[in-house]
């Protein structure tokens, strides 16, 4: 039986069988049209090519650029606006299309085109016209970061700055100019990158015209060329501090069998496969190493994901996760809340908990998801089946609940 299911497996690899995992959903930016498209393989047939697969899900943008997770929502750049806005779908009808689900962030800007949140909750925003990056947090616990202070600059001479890669303690930024990928640390720990040795290259200055990163599984990074039309995959293999060495750049996918056309944003699927936007060509293309020869760069190892977009920049996966489902038991109930209240204030995050550690958004995320049942497509970015009562109430559910339970010890 193992013997057949092996057999089984080649040949739907050798076929090109989907392996895109159904329930994964993505969100891209079409530049000019300033509008974000939700996408979703619905049907499982390895693309969102099919009608209802592509959808509206935010618009009002004059120029959208890159796009992150952010809380329970995303935060997205508008060039032209220069400033970033956050989008949330709160009330749940699968997008942000609503008043008042979309906001002003931070503002202040030249041209600004990365963005990326760190695991610590703090966003970094590159300026291309500017060269410089900069850190904003919601130091106030208001909703955006407009106040004094919320925005700093983080690091400058990042020739014509563009996507960000934000780790917790490291930070790549693209220079779009210069065609390599600098290294930002803040060594002194004084919350910049702008003393010597904090901003460095990490890469040659060979990816010409670079732009778009994306963490790769294993370590590592991947880095694409407009110029090339090259996906480069980048490891520091000897542990140096770089990627300056021989075979520490290499490519990955290129447009010889797999038709890139200006790469851009990518994304990782719960597949393993690579979501790229590929903006001069319109459409969204899904790279997958089929033969596990540490590339995509065979026949048939580069397909068409989506189409209809315009000018596709970036593009993020959506969590899978049931978002608000503390004690993982596949459903967001009463129980979620008691795990959240015991843990309230502490350092560390809770299971299905895209933000760090425990404080009064999580409380917000568990209402908003309550109801909602794990195996329902991408559920913690649909309508939720039920509906949350008051704060107050399910206290006194719970009085009621620790009452009872102390009437029946004394019996």
């Amino acid at each position: 039986m193992t013997r057949l299911r092996n057999v089984i497996t080649m040949m739907l690899v050798a076929c090109g069988a989907a392996t895109v995992d159904a329930g994964q959903s993505y969100l891209i930016t079409d530049r000019f049209v300033g509008r974000i498209y939700r996408l979703e393989d619905l049907n499982s047939d390895g693309d969102a090519l099919d009608s209802g697969e592509r959808i509206l899900w935010g618009d009002g943008l004059s120029n959208a650029a890159e796009l992150s997770r952010y809380q329970s929502g995303i935060l997205v750049l508008d060039s032209v606006a220069a400033r970033a806005l956050y989008y949330e779908d709160r009330n749940l009808d699968g997008d942000a299309l609503d008043a008042g689900e979309s906001i002003i962030w931070t503002d202040g800007l030249s041209n600004p085109f990365g963005i990326d949140v760190a695991p610590n909750g703090n966003a970094y925003l590159s300026d291309y016209a500017t060269h410089r990056v900069f850190r904003a947090q919601d130091q106030n616990q208001d909703g955006d970061a407009l106040d004094a202070g919320e925005k700093t600059l983080y690091t400058e001479n990042v020739q014509g700055a563009v996507s960000i890669l934000a780790g917790a303690s490291e930070q790549f930024v693209v220079s779009f100019s210069s065609g390599q990928v600098h290294a930002l640390r803040d060594n002194n720990g004084d919350g910049d990158a702008l003393d010597v040795g904090e901003n460095l290259p990490h890469t040659p200055n060979s990816i010409t015209w670079v732009e778009g990163i994306e963490p790769k599984a294993g370590g590592g990074y991947y880095a694409g060329s407009w110029f090339y039309d090259t996906i480069y995959q980048v490891v520091d293999r000897n542990g140096d501090g770089d990627a300056m060495d021989a075979g520490e750049v290499l490519s990955y996918a290129d447009n010889f069998w797999g038709g890139l056309n200006d790469p851009w944003g990518m994304a990782t699927g719960v597949g393993g496969e690579l979501l790229v936007a590929n903006a001069s060509g319109a459409n969204v293309l899904a790279l997958r190493d089929k033969n596990h020869d540490g590339d995509a760069l065979d026949v048939g190892e580069v397909v068409v994901f989506a189409d209809g977009i315009a000018a596709p920049v970036d593009i993020i996966a959506l969590p899978t996760g049931l978002l608000g489902d503390y004690n993982q038991n596949g459903v967001v109930d009463a129980a979620d809340y008691t795990v959240w209240r015991d843990r309230l204030g502490s350092g560390t995050a809770l299971p299905n908990d895209d933000t760090p550690g425990v404080g009064a958004d999580d409380y917000t995320r568990w209402k908003t998801h309550f109801g909602e049942v794990a195996g329902s497509g991408s559920a913690s970015w649909t309508a939720a089946s039920s509906v949350v009562p008051e704060p107050a109430g399910w206290l006194l559910v719970l009085i009621s609940l620790v009452h009872l339970a102390a009437l029946s010890r004394t019996r």
